[in-house]
């Protein structure tokens, strides 16, 4: 293994839409010992955190050409330009259909905006956008667009916070394995019962053979190595028939 594919295997992955290709998130994130996917397939200016199964969607200062709000029906400026109204509207639009589709997709999910000034306007957009996604699991993070610091430090400190010790994953997934074998286990046990073998009987098949899916494909010799009487033998084999 060279050092690029060792430092790999010892990053952190993060899938981010290609949309942040040139980015200025992607240099930070792969200074905090991240390694980055490119995906076309997440949702646009999206960023996901596998191992914290955490999601963000960065949203920058869209409106501040005009100081538009995200909500343009209830906070628009004034303006002579019709067609500029018409693309705010449409932009507007998009970007809120993309939150939905963003916060239906992830159980666990953010957008950060980032605003190039703390003014009325971004205020009042933050109000509007958070009441619309009030009843959502979405959660709005606003930020000052300071190239990506607040971004990055916002989203590795979330990350950090959701991301399940390595102690107790580990303790899930052999909870879960035992869990799994039990009713195997039980499951050999419960069939083995139906044949009216005895409780002495039961327990040679289930040293001898191990699953039940191991049972069902035992040959004859295979059940008489187990110290089952051909009778015996000879009614599992006929169950399984």
């Amino acid at each position: 293994m060279n050092y690029q594919e060792d430092r790999r295997e010892q990053s952190k992955p993060v899938i981010i839409h290609q949309s942040l290709s040139n980015s200025d998130i992607i240099a930070l994130l792969r200074d905090s010992n991240y390694f980055i996917r490119f995906s076309s397939t997440v949702i646009k200016d999206s960023c996901i955190f596998p191992s914290s199964s955490v999601a963000f969607l960065i949203v920058d200062d869209v409106f501040n050409s005009r100081r538009q709000t995200c909500l343009p029906q209830s906070t628009r400026l004034a303006s002579t330009n019709e067609q500029g109204e018409h693309n705010d509207s449409d932009r507007s639009t998009e970007l809120l259909n993309r939150m939905e589709k963003f916060s239906r997709l992830h159980q666990r999910c953010f957008v950060i905006l980032r605003y190039s000034v703390f003014d009325s306007f971004a205020t009042e957009s933050l109000q509007n956008i958070q009441l619309k996604f009030l009843e959502s699991r979405l959660q709005v993070i606003p930020v000052l667009n300071d190239n990506g610091q607040s971004v990055v430090e916002a989203m590795l400190n979330i990350a950090k916070v959701m991301c399940k010790p390595v102690s107790e994953v580990l303790k899930e997934r052999l909870e879960s394995i035992q869990a799994s074998f039990k009713s195997s286990v039980t499951l050999m046990h419960e069939t083995l019962k139906m044949l009216d073998l005895s409780p002495e009987e039961i327990n040679l098949v289930q040293d001898g053979i191990g699953s039940l899916k191991k049972l069902i494909l035992a040959t004859e010799q295979d059940l008489l190595d187990c110290g089952l009487s051909r009778e015996v033998v000879v009614r599992i084999q006929r169950f399984f028939s």
